[in-house]
């Protein structure tokens, strides 16, 4: 039957696979040279804290890069940071960016030991000052390019207001404070896009390697269902039973899926399974069904919205749902759901949380919640075989 096949498939075949398709994913990070790529450009190098400079040597500068940048303090960080690289300067504003644009992401600052505290969420709008909020209250003065911090030194600097009032702030540093951690300005060339992974090659060969096939076409493209019919599709397997495998998608977040509480739920393969072969329609919900494979190697059978089919059918797939307790050290099974068909068993139990597949009805029992008493799924009837 097809739920078994892609549960044998998620024990014997899928660690594998992922193995795979990370080693592919690293190598070309790795082939890149990059500490991190950001927006197709690549940082090669740390983040780190400058060498001050005096004032003269603030004047050389100027002149050196055609810069006009006041030089009115002595131990000036700023013009520390553009002399070692050589004009070519990460500007505090575009590195709050990189760090902000989105969420925090720790990974990267932590790879590239660039200064970031804060909690800050959310995409950088400058307010109508061009100043860009580092939190609620605070501000960075800092110029978006090295021209524009014409002679000011609070023109080059963080504030903390208290309450927004910007007639009342406190320093956060300066120019000739110790500076945060900076960047140079990343490579001028974009790094290339890596290689796609074909992992629904990937998995097509490792099941051709682990079971008794009697054929396989691991090179044909992943398998459309849109259509319905799957009489004239190449199957990737067919297995010596009679079972043809169709992969329907490379590993990818499956969009029914993603908003499951475990991120391992919301990744994996679509397959489509015919159950009867040549001997049978081959049509969609008729013959053949519809498999999640996910990371977390959980199998969950799909189904068509506003039709009694696939995971939703328990003629389909049959479910039942088992308990324990425990009473003075004995252990006890229970029955808790007779003959449910899969979305029901799956999702009451807990063993899938996607609102998007469970929806506002399938509700996770008490009993399920507590992990003790270990609430599985039995399969009770298989898909029929026609």
């Amino acid at each position: 039957m097809g739920y078994t096949a892609v549960k044998d498939i998620s024990a014997n075949v899928l660690p594998a696979v992922l193995t795979h398709i990370e080693e592919n994913e690293e190598e070309d990070e790795d082939d890149n040279g990059c500490l991190a790529v950001i927006n197709g450009m690549c940082y090669k190098q740390h983040a780190f804290k400058p060498t001050p400079v005096g004032k003269s040597e603030c004047e050389e500068l100027n002149k050196k890069y055609g810069l006009s940048i006041g030089c009115t303090v002595d131990n000036d960080y700023y013009m520390g940071a553009i002399k070692a690289c050589n004009a070519d300067i990460v500007s505090p504003m575009d590195l709050y960016y990189l760090l902000y644009q989105t969420a925090l992401d720790s990974d990267l600052a932590s790879k590239m030991n660039v200064y970031s505290e804060g909690n800050f969420t959310g995409e950088v709008e400058p307010d109508e000052m061009g100043n860009i909020p580092y939190s609620s209250n605070i501000y960075i003065f800092w110029a978006a390019t090295i021209s524009s911090c014409m002679t000011s030194v609070k023109a080059c600097g963080v504030y903390a207001y208290e309450d927004g009032n910007p007639d009342s702030y406190t320093v956060m540093f300066r120019r000739n404070d110790a500076i945060p951690n900076v960047l140079c300005a990343p490579t001028t060339v974009e790094v290339p896009e890596p290689e796609p992974v074909e992992s629904a090659k990937i998995l097509c060969e490792e099941i051709e390697k682990t079971y008794n096939i009697k054929e396989s076409n691991c090179t044909v493209p992943v398998a459309d269902a849109s259509g319905r019919d799957f009489s004239e599709i190449t199957p990737h397997i067919i297995l010596s039973n009679g079972l043809r495998l169709y992969i329907g998608s490379e590993y990818e977040e499956i969009e029914d899926l993603s908003d499951s509480t475990d991120a391992e739920d919301k990744e994996g393969f679509i397959f489509y399974i015919d159950v009867n072969g040549t001997t049978g329609k081959s049509k969609l919900y008729e013959d053949v069904f519809p498999y999640m494979l996910l990371k977390s190697g959980k199998v969950v059978l799909a189904y068509e919205a506003d039709n009694n089919s696939g995971g939703t059918n328990s003629d389909h797939l049959s479910i039942n749902v088992l308990y324990d307790t425990y009473d003075s050290g004995n252990r006890q099974l229970h029955l808790l759901l007779r003959d449910a068909n899969f979305r029901k068993a799956a999702c009451t139990t807990g063993y899938i949380t996607s609102k998007k597949y469970c929806g506002t009805n399938n509700i996770q029992y008490d009993v399920c919640k507590d992990e003790t008493h270990d609430c599985r799924l039995l399969i009770n009837r298989p898909i029929k075989i026609f």
